[in-house]
């Protein structure tokens, strides 16, 4: 085996090896911030405090709360809270290395986990005991998972099975992740993959049942925080203010070259890129 090729196949762990040699010192040196000191106080006691605590004070999905208590079972301190969120983060690097050998064969992996890996959203969710960290896993394996299961054009139905568990453990982790859920079933009616979709809707009706208590937990956590709510915006108001939140993170605000061009760039890529997949729904598969 010649050096290129050895160099070549220890690319991805090189990357991997990298991320962790700069988030761990990290996550031992960082001091503690206010979010953080909620996910000590509400994993402090037992599970059924962390269930309370996520319903009543964190106004978020229970589970991973109810991970981070047993996991600190073990030990108390910060840090071993915040190694929870860069075991997530290794996981997620290798689920990367899996989409980019997927979407671009061509490339070595190696360009795409170390985008992520290096990446200061990524670095920062791997720091931090909150949720982050878990959702980027779990979403990047709906990806994963997605592609495997409705995208290519043939699909393992072992995928599909994978694909609805993190979708309904994700949602048990963070409500947001139903917006990803949304847009991939819209990326299959983009695509006119009219069989793959109705396969999407006979899982999604397993999973919707399985989702149940979340609805209940929604409910008593809207009613309860009601004061969090300014009264009900109009459709396109809210349509709007959305937008406006995706350009916040896709490019950057203050960045000077941008000023005044932002909106009609990002506007103008996304029309691009629907209709290119609607003209050419066979090229994008």
């Amino acid at each position: 085996m010649s050096r290129v090729t050895v160099v070549t196949r220890w690319l991805v762990p090189l990357v991997l090896i990298g991320h962790l040699a700069l988030v761990l010192p990290l996550a031992a040196l960082l001091n503690i911030w206010a979010d953080e000191t909620y996910s000590l106080h509400t994993t402090s006691r037992d599970v059924a405090y962390a269930l309370d605590q996520a319903t009543h004070f964190e106004v978020q999905p229970p589970l991973y709360f109810i991970m981070l208590t047993l996991w600190r079972a073990l030990s108390p301190s910060l840090l071993w809270a915040r190694l929870f969120s860069v075991t997530c983060s290794a996981l997620t690097l290798v689920v990367v290395g899996q989409l980019a050998r997927r979407f671009w064969p061509e490339r070595h992996p190696a360009w795409c986990v170390g985008m992520v890996a290096f990446h200061p959203f990524f670095v920062w969710a791997a720091v931090e005991a909150r949720v982050y960290a878990l959702t980027v896993l779990c979403s990047s394996l709906m990806v994963l998972w997605f592609f495997e299961g409705y995208w290519t054009e043939t699909p393992r139905p072992k995928a599909r099975w994978q694909y609805w568990l993190v979708v309904v453990v994700g949602l048990y982790a963070q409500y947001y992740l139903g917006f990803l859920a949304a847009a991939q079933v819209g990326v299959l009616l983009l695509l006119r993959r009219w069989q793959a979709f109705l396969q999407y809707l006979r899982f999604a009706v397993v999973a919707g049942v399985a989702i149940l208590p979340l609805l209940w937990l929604v409910f008593v956590q809207t009613h309860t925080h009601s004061y969090l709510l300014h009264g009900a915006l109009p459709l396109l108001d809210a349509a709007d203010f959305l937008w406006k939140r995706v350009f916040d993170f896709a490019l950057p605000a203050e960045w000077p070259p941008l000023i005044g061009v932002r909106d009609l760039l990002l506007s103008g890529s996304v029309l691009f890129v629907m209709g290119w997949c609607w003209r050419k729904p066979q090229r994008t598969a």
